[in-house]
């Protein structure tokens, strides 16, 4: 958690009596050390000691950057200052052309689903900054043999406009006051995926490198070398040591899967009927309103996505909550 009031929030349910400002607790039932960092790469690691991930609802909070197809191509959409005498400091605004960042970002070997021939006014969003989280997590299991379950709601492919913001449980526009409110965005499972797997591919780290010459005004959006630009992925020259480790499978992606579908391989079915067994009236129709909400369709059950990265080791089908794949449908006859 990196909001410091949030943070503030969480040490006065952990530990009572903690210093408001201090970065480390110990939990007041159970004595275990809580310590608090500003970025997942701060977090101390063992090689000997597995890292156990969750995040839930983690990714949905990253930077997004969003592109509109126009006749001239895939241009970004940004925020200007607002002329007009409005309720907002603030406006979007249309690039009048292909931007570097639609160049960088929108590569196919990240994002696979992005549409080969788009029609006018097809929307599209990526977040690079949830790619190179996930890269950074996938990093974590393979090094330390441990595992990540996140889950948050997205699809399994890129959203087209999904960015909103809620503020005292009420949704506004995302240009008001920003800074106090609470912006997400849809999570694109397909790309985490790639990127949480990718943990040595140089591909990641040619669009970081891109996007930060973007951002000191090395690739200025407006300049027309800006939208020939491409950052240069290498396919890298493997020797034949790097062959053989490539030769056997490090990570597993499982899923993603809905949350629909996770619970119910992971029991809550069962759980929920013994729970209301052994309930009154009154508390069983509140658990059964509980377990709709969770797995219902028009509720989290869809919406929500469940993905876990793990060692090579734990093969996919394996996993609980994880349905293993299944064969395409066979329409020869000879084969029934």
């Amino acid at each position: 958690e990196t909001s410091p009031a949030l943070r503030t929030i969480q040490r006065k349910k952990l530990a009572t009596g903690a210093n408001p400002k201090s970065e480390t607790v110990h939990h007041d039932g159970t004595g275990v050390l809580v310590q608090w960092h500003d970025a997942l790469d701060n977090v101390p690691m063992d090689a000997k000691v597995p890292s156990i991930i969750l995040g839930q609802e983690f990714l949905d909070c990253m930077p997004v950057h969003q592109f509109h197809y126009t006749e001239k191509g895939w241009c970004e959409k940004m925020v200007d200052l607002n002329p007009d005498n409005g309720p907002l400091f603030l406006r979007h605004v249309l690039s009048p052309g292909p931007t570097a960042a639609s160049k960088i970002c929108l590569n196919p070997s990240l994002v696979p689903k992005i549409p080969e021939n788009p029609k006018l006014g097809h929307r599209i969003e990526v977040s690079p900054e949830a790619w190179w989280t996930a890269q950074s997590i996938g990093k974590r299991v393979k090094d330390t043999q441990g595992a990540a379950l996140l889950i948050d709601y997205g699809q399994d492919g890129p959203p087209e406009e999904s960015i909103q913001a809620v503020k005292d449980h009420k949704y506004v526009s995302v240009l008001e006051q920003p800074g106090n409110c609470d912006v997400t965005a849809h999570v694109d499972f397909s790309a985490v995926k790639i990127s949480a797997l990718d943990v040595d591919g140089p591909n990641l780290e040619a669009i970081r490198s891109a996007l930060d010459l973007n951002k000191e005004g090395q690739l200025h959006s407006l300049n027309p070398d800006a939208s020939s630009f491409t950052p240069q992925f290498d396919p890298g020259d493997k020797s034949e040591e790097s062959k053989t480790q490539d030769s056997v499978v490090q990570l597993v992606g499982h899923g993603p899967v809905t949350q629909c579908d996770f619970l119910h391989g992971l029991g809550i079915r069962e759980r929920t009927m013994a729970l209301m067994d052994a309930a009154s009236e009154s508390q069983a129709q509140k658990i059964a309103g509980q377990y709709e909400r969770l797995v219902s369709p028009d509720e989290m059950g869809s919406l929500f996505k469940v993905l876990a990265i793990t060692p090579g080791s734990i093969v996919e089908g394996s996993m609980p909550g994880f349905p293993p794949p299944q064969p395409p449908i066979t329409t020869d006859c000879a084969k029934f």
